[in-house]
Parts: C-alpha cells; structure tokens; sequence
C-alpha cells in the first residue's frame, strides 16, 4: 500500500509542474501505473481481508486509496454527466450509481475496518463527483500556462473545497455558502469567469433511492451586473419586490436571493457601486441569510452563496467613506486576485499566440484558420507594440486585437499617460531602459501636470534648460511611437 501512496505522490508532483493542456507522455504513463497499482492493492485488501486499519495513519491511507480509486474508476462518466446536463440541465438521474454502490460496498466489506460515517456511500459519490465538476470549470474557463495562472487555479481550488479536502468533505461540505468569495483584479482580466468557475463547481448532495441529484447543477450561476443598472433595479434583481412597491411594479417579482437554490450563487460585478442603501440590506443578509422584497415584511432566507468582484481599490473607498468597512469585512473572508494580461505575458510571452488562439476559435471552426489568425496577431503585435505593452484593457483589448488584425492586418491601441507610465514601468522591472530616458520621461510627466518648464525645474531640482531638453526629448519619442502604431 505504502508503494501506491508513493506513486500517488510522485505523479502529483508531475502534475503540478505540467503546464494546462499540454500532453506529457511520462506523466500518462505513470498515472496508468498509479492507478493499476492502487487498484491491485484495493482488489487485494478487500478480497484477502488483509489488516490495514492498525492504526490512524495506515487507516487514513487507505481511506484516501479508495477514494483516489473510486474516482478514477467513475471519472469518465461523472465527465459524461456533465456533458449532459449542458443540454438538459434539469435531467438530475444517474444511471451508473447502482454499480458505484457495489464497489463502494467492496471496498469497506473487511470487518476490520471502520470509516467515518460522514463518509456515506451517496455523499462520497457527490463529493467525488463534485471534484470532477471543479476540474471541468476551472480548465474551462481559466485559460493560460504562466505561473500566475497555475497559482490562480490553485486559489479557485481552494475556494471551493479549502486546503484541507478531508476536513471538507466530513464538514465543510454544506457550509461553504457562508464563506463570501471576493474577486479582485484589474477590468478584463477574468474575474467574472473565476466566479463561474467557482459557482458552478459547489457541492450538491445525492438522493440514492431516487438515484438523482437533488438540486439540478445546470444553470446554478446567477450573474449580477451593478454597473449597468440603476439602483431601484439592482434592488429588486436582488431582493424581489411586491406588487405596486414603487412605479411600474405591476405585479409580485421574485429576485435572485429568492430563486437561488442550495449550490447554487449569485455573483455580484463591481460591488464597489452598490449605493449605500443597498449595502446595508446586503449587510444584513451575510449575517443572517434573512432579506425582505421591496415593499413587503415578509422574511425569506437565502440558501446560496455570494460571490462578489471588484476592480476598485476598497480600501480608498472605504476611507473615502463611500463603501462600508462592516460590509467589507463580510466579503474579505476568500479573496482572490486575477492577474493582469501583461503580468502574464512577461512571464511567458509565447501565451500571446495561445491566447490568440483560444479566442479565434470562439468565433471560427477552423482550427487552422484559428492559427493561422493567432499567429498574424502574435506576429504584429511583436513589430509594433513589443514585448512591453502593458494591455491596459487585458483580454479584452486583446480580443478586440486579434479581430483588428484578422480584419486589417493592424491595431491601433488607445495611448493614455496611464500608459506610458506602466510602459515605463515593464522596461524598468525587465532593465531594459537606460538612466536618460527614466529622467526625460520623469520631466514630460512633472511638465504635464504643471505645464512650465520653471515649476517643472524647481520640482525636479534641475537647470531649467536641462528640463526642457529632456522634455522635447521624451515628447519628440512619444510622437513617434503614435505615429508607428
């Protein structure tokens, strides 16, 4: 037994240094070693009654063996369910858990050995199941091969079954929804397809007589875009209203709080927009899970969980007194931070191609029309904005990018000050930029903000004619690199 733990130990490790979507012959093999060799010890243990449960430890590890087992025996078909339920998400019947039941009951037949009760047969199978869904939607929605996207991969992980599975799966199951998830990161770097991954990867408990899913696993995301409605509106996406609660309210609504089922969330985009008023009703449902619709004294409880994201710095609003510090400290309890597209890039700049790539075949069947797309892309970007563009739209502006380019063979980014600096600030992180154009570029942005060439000097503590020069200079460099693109 302690040799199949070995080789489960080796290919984790394999698995963690292998990069998303890239086929390694020697971890292949090694898995189907694993997994021949664990199943040999299972299939031994069980039929020979060989003593296992000596102690905590040896009990534990085989505790883990049928678990890693059991998985890898169903995985193929748990994947199939979940092909399924994309077409018919209300269809919640499994056909293969009689069978699971079967090897379940094998696995613990020897007297000796006592599990945990949490561990139920059904649960089991749910919790396994629910593994295979995380690995679906991460993989589905987290595109990239970088380290900070293994990292941030690691964080959804986390999120959704903590660090420590086990302590998951005997208590933490079916209380994850308490825990508020908070995204951050800079516009268009993904932080709405984090909370996808997330909510659509929550446990949902098994119902072994009807041998179905209690609550249906499709369609258990429920996005809420603040931004782009107005406050009465939010309110009631929310919390629902009655009949006649303000103008236009010609019948009863039913608002997301309400519909949203056991394992299943309510994401809310740029929380930071929220109006005061809002925040409050919102405060109340983190500490109680009880809300009320607009216009009406009834109180209904919520059973799913919160996910929340922001690209604003709370803390300033916080201090700027326009955000709450109560309600931040009941969303802060799981945060995750999406890495920027240039912060990718710099780590691995060959991404651009893959990443161009990915979004080609949104739109084509192709995939050599996709490559072929991509790799115009990767190669106009490299002659004409370099290896330092900071993509101060992320994804987004990348997207928009490739379409450039596939329609006319260019892209015209749009330059900011904003820019320029972050620009500065790449060549500086990869000391690629000399000491001159530090101090022209410094004397342009003073010269900007003041607009005197004598409050620049006296700022900067140099010759006036010095500040002068250097400004021409970065200006005269500015213009030209406008001109290129």
């Amino acid at each position: 037994m302690r040799h199949a733990k070995d080789l489960v130990e080796k290919a984790s490790k394999l698995a963690d240094a292998l990069p998303f979507d890239q086929e390694n012959r020697e971890f292949d093999s090694l898995m189907s070693r694993v997994v021949f060799t664990a199943e040999s010890v299972l299939d031994q243990t069980c039929q020979q009654g060989i003593e296992v449960a000596a102690s905590d430890e040896e009990f534990r590890l085989y505790q883990d063996l049928v678990l890693f087992v059991s998985y890898y025996r169903f995985r193929e078909r748990f994947q199939a369910t979940i092909q399924h339920s994309l077409s018919k998400p209300d269809d919640l019947a499994v056909g293969y858990y009689r069978e699971f039941e079967r090897h379940w009951t094998k696995c613990w037949n020897p007297s000796h050995v006592k599990r945990e009760s949490s561990y139920s047969c059904p649960h089991t199978f749910a919790c396994l199941f629910m593994i295979r869904r995380a690995f679906h939607h991460i993989h589905e929605f987290i595109w990239g091969r970088s380290p900070e996207i293994q990292t941030l991969r690691a964080q959804i992980w986390e999120s959704i079954f903590t660090h420590d599975f086990r302590r998951f799966g005997l208590l933490l199951y079916d209380r994850m929804e308490n825990v508020t998830t908070l995204v951050s990161g800079p516009s268009g770097s993904g932080k709405e397809l984090v909370a996808r991954a997330i909510g659509m990867s929550r446990y949902i408990s098994f119902d072994p007589k009807a041998q179905a899913f209690r609550e249906p696993f499709g369609g258990s995301f429920h996005p809420v875009n603040i931004s782009a409605l107005s406050p009465t509106l939010v309110e009631s996406e929310l919390f629902g209203h009655a009949k006649g609660a303000f103008t236009g309210a010609s019948s009863a609504r039913h608002g997301w709080f309400y519909k949203c089922r056991p394992g299943h969330s309510v994401f809310l985009d740029e929380i930071g927009e929220l109006s005061p008023a809002i925040q409050v009703k919102l405060l109340r449902v983190l500490q109680s899970r009880e809300f009320q619709r607009i216009g009406e004294t009834k109180i209904h409880s919520f059973h799913g969980k919160l996910i929340v994201a922001s690209n604003r710095d709370l803390a300033k609003e916080i201090q700027e007194g326009t955000f709450r510090e109560d309600l931040y400290y009941r969303i802060c309890s799981d945060v995750i931070t999406t890495p920027s597209l240039a912060r990718q890039l710099q780590s691995d700049p060959g991404q651009l191609l893959f990443f161009g790539e990915r979004f080609a075949m949104k739109q084509l069947s192709n995939r050599d029309a996709a490559h072929e797309i991509a790799c115009d892309t990767a190669a106009w970007v490299d002659s004409n904005l370099g290896q330092d563009y900071p993509w101060p739209g992320n994804f987004r502006e990348l997207e928009q990018c490739v379409w450039n380019v596939m329609i006319r063979k260019s892209y015209r980014p749009l330059r900011t000050k904003s820019t320029e600096a972050e620009s500065l600030v790449n060549k500086l992180v990869r000391q690629q930029v000399p000491a001159s154009d530090i101090l022209a570029a410094y004397c342009l942005e003073i010269y900007q903000k003041t607009g005197s060439y004598a409050a620049t000097a006296k700022i900067i503590k140099l010759d006036q004619r010095t500040v002068k020069r250097n400004v021409e200079r970065a200006s005269h460099v500015t213009k030209a690199e406008a001109l290129d693109s």
